[in-house]
Formats: C-alpha cells, sequence, structure tokens
C-alpha cells in the first residue's frame, strides 16, 4: 500500500457520516484522579472518532496494554493531546489486547486518561491493513484536517516528536514523513517464566542463539526482584512462560514457541 501523502484513510467518511457518533462513541467512561479516561470498542467506533475530527490533525496511536516501549511513551502522547487541547484529536489505540478487559484493567489502575479504542483481532486486521501497519507497536500516524499522512513513527518516541508532529499537521504539513523503528541496539528479547519451566528455558536458549546472550533478559516473577524489573518495564505477568522480542523501540506479540521466534525477530528487523 503506498504511503504517499495523496493516501487519504478515512474513506469512505459519507457512509460513516450516516451512523450517529453516539453510537459507538458510548461504550464506558470513568473519572480518574480528577481528571479522566474514556475506553471505546470497535472499528466502528475509530471511524466515527476520525469522522468527527471536523478538519482538525489526528495523531493516532497504535499499542497494546503488553509492550513496554507502547506504555512507557503514553504520558508522552498525553502531555502532546493537552497540549493540542481542542485544536488536535489523539487516539490510543489497542490492536494487540485479547479483551477490553485487559485494557479496562490497565486503565483503571490509571495507566492513561487518553481516549483509547480497543479492537478485537479481526477489527485490528482491518486496521493494519488499512493503515499498512507493520507486525509491531508501537506504531504512531499522524493525519493533517484533511486526512492525509504527514508522519508516521514505527517504535517509541521522546515528547519532542509528538508535539513537533502535530504542529506540522495543523498548518498542512507536506510528509509524509516516515521514520523506522527508533534506535536501538538491534533484536532484544525479555523471557518471563519459572527458572524451573522447560519451556522458558527452551525459549531463552533460543532468543540466546537469536539475539546473543547480552541481549536476552530473564524474569522470574517469583523472586521479588525479577518481579519488580519486570514490572518496571511493564511486562504482563499472565500466560507464562513467553518471549517478548523486541528491536529498537518497537516490540512484538509475547512468543510461547521457541519455533515462532526467529520469525518474530526477524518481522520486527524488517524495514
Amino acid at each position: 500500500m503506498s504511503r504517499t501523502s495523496e493516501r487519504l484513510l478515512w474513506i469512505p467518511l459519507v457512509a460513516l457520516l450516516l451512523v450517529p457518533v453516539a453510537r459507538h462513541l458510548a461504550i464506558h467512561h470513568r473519572t480518574r484522579d480528577g481528571g479522566g479516561w474514556t475506553l471505546f470498542e470497535g472499528l466502528g467506533a475509530l471511524d466515527s472518532a476520525l469522522a468527527a475530527a471536523s478538519g482538525r490533525p489526528v495523531l493516532l496511536n497504535f499499542w497494546a496494554t503488553w509492550c513496554g516501549p507502547c506504555v512507557a511513551e503514553l504520558h508522552l502522547i498525553e502531555a502532546a493531546a493537552d497540549s493540542a487541547g481542542d485544536g488536535a484529536v489523539v487516539l490510543a489505540v489497542s490492536i494487540g489486547d485479547r479483551s477490553p478487559e485487559d485494557v479496562r484493567r490497565f486503565l483503571e489502575a490509571g495507566g492513561t486518561g487518553l481516549t483509547v479504542i480497543w479492537l478485537d483481532a479481526d477489527d485490528a486486521s482491518a486496521a493494519v491493513e488499512r493503515f499498512d501497519l507493520p507486525d509491531a507497536v508501537p506504531v504512531t500516524i499522524v493525519l493533517n484536517p484533511d486526512g492525509v499522512e504527514t508522519a508516521r513513527a514505527v517504535g517509541a518516541r521522546e515528547a519532542g516528536w509528538f508535539t513537533g508532529r502535530l504542529e506540522a499537521a495543523s498548518g498542512g504539513g507536506a510528509g509524509p514523513d516516515t521514520t523506522a523503528s527508533s534506535s536501538g541496539a538491534g533484536a532484544h528479547v525479555n523471557i518471563v517464566g519459572s527458572r524451573s519451566d522447560s519451556l522458558a528455558s527452551a525459549l531463552e536458549a533460543e532468543a540466546v542463539r537469536l539475539a546473543g546472550r547480552e541481549a536476552v533478559d530473564f524474569f522470574d516473577p517469583s523472586l521479588p526482584e525479577d518481579s519488580a524489573a519486570a514490572a518496571a518495564l511493564f511486562l504482563p505477568f499472565d500466560d507464562l512462560p513467553y518471549a517478548q522480542p523486541c528491536y529498537g523501540g518497537a516490540c512484538g506479540r509475547p512468543v510461547r514457541d521457541p519455533a515462532e521466534l526467529e520469525g518474530a525477530i526477524a518481522r520486527l528487523a524488517a524495514p
């Protein structure tokens, strides 16, 4: 799919405008520390939010709660949204979480005050095709007021990237500014599981073969120090053991079969 500036990413809007926005944008809402978070579900909610952008630039951040770099940059995106105010629309689109409950728990724990849209597997696949997304998160796309993509980044970014690209898009930025995964030392793999688990050991051995000993970290949640370190990286503690492949500032889905790890790393490293 072409990524030229002629590509419009919210077509067809005519049909979408016939669907009441409130039908899709009234799923869940809670307040948090005087602010709030909002969780919507489904591709229809995303389409309606884009249709309601009303000529404003849009920042779409595709992420997942199990992705450490994703979670770490959410507060930076939230700051950019606060700075832009009503002049821009900022949406955090979960495309890797298995259920809205996973996302809701994250939000209730104070994860972010951004507007979040959760997509199930089918809707996520449709979004991947529509927006030409790689097999990695986070991915951030900025659209100008005409719906033209002006910037794209695969992997986590610094605060200035979000504010700067939104400001450029507000002025009808020329783009597209397409950047690959943020700087990093290539592949890195996090293993989460018990040291006594043979599958965890097999995942670690394969990760070391592929990425090298220095690029593999093992976290055993039964050990307080490992548990704290994994939590600091926002690594999940369910469905253990698993290997989370990362490349630069982007991560792939957790892998639970050593035979799948090589392909997962290769997809992340692909340009």
